[in-house]
């Protein structure tokens, strides 16, 4: 089942309203802290309930410690299904608490469509 639509499709007047495939259950951001002796990490992300804005670096109060491999440009925002972490947990017997892979979007998905995970996400799409 696609869940996402080209620049094109967009456009298409068939296309007449936003299709409500996936539910924004948390905002995250983080504080880049003491991660290793020599490193700083932001990883792990905790909820927020005031509004942030979005830019092309990302949440503008969200840190990367790593900008080179994290945020910035085209790494803006990292979106993560709740469906990963019971995954993992699962197939892991792992209790990984949801934000702690350094998503600033947890969602869900809406009966009748797939979860927003690595499988159904790709660069590209437009949600």
């Amino acid at each position: 089942m696609t869940q996402s639509f080209s620049a094109s499709q967009i456009d298409s007047p068939s296309l007449t309203s936003p299709l409500h495939i996936a539910t924004l259950e948390c905002v995250r951001t983080g504080k880049a802290m003491p991660f290793t002796r020599e490193q700083l990490s932001a990883i792990n992300k905790a909820p927020i309930t005031e509004p942030v804005a979005v830019n092309y670096l990302g949440l503008v109060t969200d840190e990367q410690a790593d900008r080179r491999h994290h945020g910035g440009h085209l790494k803006a925002v990292h979106q993560m299904s709740s469906a990963t972490y019971h995954k993992l947990n699962t197939e892991f017997n792992l209790k990984l608490d949801l934000g702690l892979l350094g998503e600033n979007l947890t969602t869900t998905a809406v009966d009748g469509y797939e979860e927003m995970t690595e499988a159904t996400v790709c660069i590209g799409d437009i949600y």
